[in-house]
C-alpha cells in the first residue's frame, strides 16, 4: 500500500506502507477495552489501611473473661477499639486487581486507529523534522498550513528532539486578540475583571483596541483602574507597619518636585 508523506515545506512523496497497519479491521470495541485497561492500571492505588495483624502491640487480654460485667474482649487490636485495626479498609496495590494488557491487543488498536485516521483523511505523515524548530510560532504555522491544529504528533526520538521545545506549550496555544500582554505594577481582582470585560466588548463588537502609542501616557490611563483609599486609610496602614512618611500637600508636593529637579517650570 502507497500513501502520501510531505516534508515541512509542502512537497509530496510517496510511502510504501504495510497493509495490516494501515488498512486493518476497524475494532472500536477492542480499542475501548485497551483504552480502559490502560487506564485503569495507571491509577494510584495507594489507599491503605491496617488489619487487625499489622497493629504492633500487646496481644493479652484487656481483663478477664469473666466477672466483670462488661462484653468479652480479646487484645485492644481488635477494630472497635481505637487505635485498633480497620474491619474491611483499602489494602492498597493488593485490593486491586491489575488487568492484564496482551501486546497483541494494544498493538492491533493502534493499527485500527491508524486505518481509521487515514480512511478519514485526518492523517498526515511528514518527513523527519531533520532541520531543529525552537520557536512555537514556527511549529504553529507548520501545523495550521497542513490544518493538523488539533492534532497528535507521534515522532521518533531523533525528531522528538529537534521539535520539542516549540511544541511544548502548542497543546494550550490558542488564537488571541492580544499581541502583548503588559501587567501593571499591582493588579488586583478588580483590574482584572475591568480588563476582561474590555477584551470582551472590543471581541464582541469586533473592534480593533484602542492602545496609546504614548507610553507614559498608557500607563496614567491605565495603570490606576482598581480601588481608591482614602488618606486615612493610606496613613493606618503606614502606622501599621511602622514606615516613615511625610504627607504633602498640592502646592508642597509640586515644590519638592521642583527642587529635585524632577520636573521643569
Amino acid at each position: 500500500m502507497k500513501i502520501e508523506k510531505f516534508s515541512t515545506d509542502g512537497k509530496k512523496e510517496t510511502l510504501e506502507v504495510m497493509d495490516k497497519i494501515f488498512s486493518a479491521k476497524i475494532n472500536k470495541q477492542l480499542v475501548s477495552n485497551v483504552l480502559y485497561k490502560t487506564n485503569a492500571n495507571y491509577k494510584g492505588r495507594k489507599a491503605k489501611t491496617k488489619q487487625k495483624n499489622e497493629i504492633i502491640g500487646s496481644t493479652s487480654k484487656i481483663y478477664a473473661q469473666k466477672g466483670t460485667g462488661n462484653a468479652r474482649h480479646a487484645s485492644r487490636k481488635a477494630p472497635i477499639f481505637v487505635g485498633g485495626g480497620v474491619a474491611h479498609g483499602p489494602k492498597g496495590e493488593s485490593n486491586y486487581k491489575k488487568r492484564k494488557l496482551n501486546k497483541s491487543e494494544k498493538k492491533l488498536s493502534i493499527a485500527s486507529l491508524i486505518t481509521e485516521k487515514n480512511k478519514m483523511s485526518n492523517l498526515i505523515i511528514f518527513n523527519d523534522f531533520e532541520k531543529k524548530i525552537s520557536k512555537t510560532k514556527e511549529m504553529n504555522t507548520i501545523l495550521k498550513k497542513f490544518e493538523a491544529v488539533n492534532s497528535i504528533i507521534i515522532a521518533d526520538k531523533k525528531s522528538k528532539e529537534n521539535i520539542f521545545k516549540s511544541v511544548g506549550i502548542i497543546c494550550w496555544l490558542k488564537e488571541t486578540s492580544f499581541d502583548n500582554i503588559p501587567i501593571p505594577p499591582s493588579p488586583g481582582d478588580v483590574g482584572s475583571a475591568v480588563g476582561a470585560a474590555q477584551y470582551l466588548y472590543y471581541s464582541h463588537h469586533k473592534q480593533n483596541r484602542k492602545m496609546e502609542s504614548d507610553t507614559t501616557k498608557r500607563i496614567i490611563e491605565n495603570v490606576y483602574v482598581g480601588p481608591s483609599f482614602s488618606s486615612y486609610e493610606i496613613r493606618k496602614f503606614l502606622d501599621g507597619k511602622n514606615l516613615k512618611y511625610e504627607i504633602f500637600n498640592d502646592m508642597s508636593l509640586l515644590d519638592s518636585l521642583k527642587l529635585n529637579n524632577i520636573i521643569l517650570n
